[in-house]
């Protein structure tokens, strides 16, 4: 699809199963520039092989709820040590206060998506501003 529409610098969004397949597309393509993972997955044996490459050099965002049902939240640790070429990593755990603790924020979707652009704005920012950090995100609201 990249090559029939001719697309690059490409943001890919996966969602629960997609999001560690997602990663994984990064890793292989060097045309996805931004990777966004709602939910995190490393392990689909435990919630899979071990096949989360690290070679994946897109920045990404990693989404989890701090109550998932499906993906244990220790995944989360797990997903982000296996970004280490990542351009930049970001994480975020949503907590039940913001009733987005489920898997992928199923409760609050809403919340969900104005992260994800308030990311993507972030990263447009660091990227047309010389110098500027991105910082990452924090659990809660």
């Amino acid at each position: 699809m990249l090559d029939h529409f001719g697309l690059d610098q490409v943001t890919l969004l996966g969602i629960s199963l997609g999001g560690g397949l997602a990663i994984r597309a990064a890793a292989g393509e060097p045309r996805i520039a931004r990777v966004i993972s709602d939910d995190i997955l490393t392990d689909f044996l435990a919630c899979n092989l071990r096949q989360f490459p690290a070679s994946a050099r897109a920045d990404a965002a990693l989404l989890a709820g701090a109550e998932d049902h499906y993906v244990p939240l220790s995944q989360l640790a797990d997903q982000i040590s296996t970004l280490a070429a990542a351009r930049s990593v970001t994480a975020r755990v949503f907590a039940r206060d913001a009733q987005a603790q489920n898997h992928v924020q199923a409760d609050n979707i809403a919340l969900s998506v104005q992260v994800i652009l308030g990311w993507l704005d972030s990263i447009d920012r660091r990227d047309s501003q010389p110098g500027l950090t991105l910082l990452s995100w924090s659990t809660g609201k």
